[in-house]
């Protein structure tokens, strides 16, 4: 019975040990960019889109990071992610309803974040000295109460294309949008920027890479599989997944084959993808 036993328990840790084996194909050179989602992703320690989210990120190994990117009534981009600014930081409405001095001062105050401040993408990217090292990748939220919407994706637009002129960001930060109107525009000013669609079905995205000529396809892990990634990539789009949150989904993203993947889990998926040099 004592060796029955111990044979199943080394068993079990043999089998937990076991390296997974992964035969990469796609556009990226048959490598994976690991970003981060919001920097070090949900439930960390820091709240998502911080600064010290972000630069634990990358600290870790990461290739980068997405970004989610929001503009104020004067035109700043700051990093923010949720529609209201009630929800985790001591201020209230919309990014858009404020301007940045309105908004400069506020913090995080969500348990268990303590103070973190709302930091503007310019200032980070100065913060970030060696940003051209790494990929970032800007999730446009596109919140607004604006009667004149075309007006706001405009100035949306001039600022994305501003600061991409400014600190040199077209070979290492891309664009990604649900909005196919907001791609276009941002298009026909700045050929030079790689531009994401971010559909609900991958369906939806291909027609719409398609259509538009974009550079790639931002989709949940669970509205893809293998194939369709195949497909995409035999047409030349890239593909982005996100909405990976367990250790498993990592394992399961990679074996699609897309050529980055935004995880809540970046540290360990830095880990899988070192173990066979995988990683960008």
């Amino acid at each position: 019975m004592k060796e029955f036993i111990y044979i199943s328990l080394l068993s079990i840790l043999l089998f937990s040990c076991q390296v997974e084996d992964f035969e990469l194909n796609n556009l990226n050179g048959n490598r994976i960019d690991a970003l981060g989602h919001g920097g070090m992703g949900i439930s960390n320690l820091y709240p998502s889109n911080s600064a010290e989210s972000i630069l634990n990120c990358l600290y870790l190994g990461a290739t980068g990071t997405e970004i989610d990117i929001q503009m104020t009534s004067d035109g700043v981009l700051v990093l923010f992610h949720d529609e209201e600014l009630g929800g985790s930081t001591n201020l209230e409405g919309l990014i858009h309803e404020h301007t940045w001095d309105e908004i400069k001062d506020g913090v995080y105050d969500e348990i268990p974040y303590s103070a973190y401040k709302i930091i503007r993408f310019d200032d980070f990217l100065e913060l970030t000295h060696n940003h051209s090292d790494y990929i970032f990748t800007l999730d446009t939220k596109l919140y607004t109460e604006s009667t004149d919407y075309y007006s706001y994706i405009d100035e949306f637009s001039d600022a994305i294309v501003d600061v991409f002129n400014e600190f040199n960001l077209h070979n290492h930060v891309y664009v990604e949008s649900q909005s196919t109107v907001f791609l276009e525009l941002l298009q026909d000013k700045a050929s030079n920027i790689d531009l994401y669609i971010y559909p609900q079905t991958f369906e939806e995205g291909l027609a719409d890479a398609i259509e538009f000529n974009l550079k790639g396809i931002t989709i949940s892990t669970n509205e893809i599989n293998k194939e369709q990634v195949k497909e995409a990539h035999d047409l030349g789009f890239f593909v982005t997944i996100w909405g990976v949150i367990s250790k498993e989904e990592n394992i399961e993203a990679i074996h699609k084959n897309p050529d980055m993947i935004q995880t809540d889990k970046i540290e360990y998926l830095v880990e899988l993808l070192e173990e066979q040099d995988l990683i960008n």
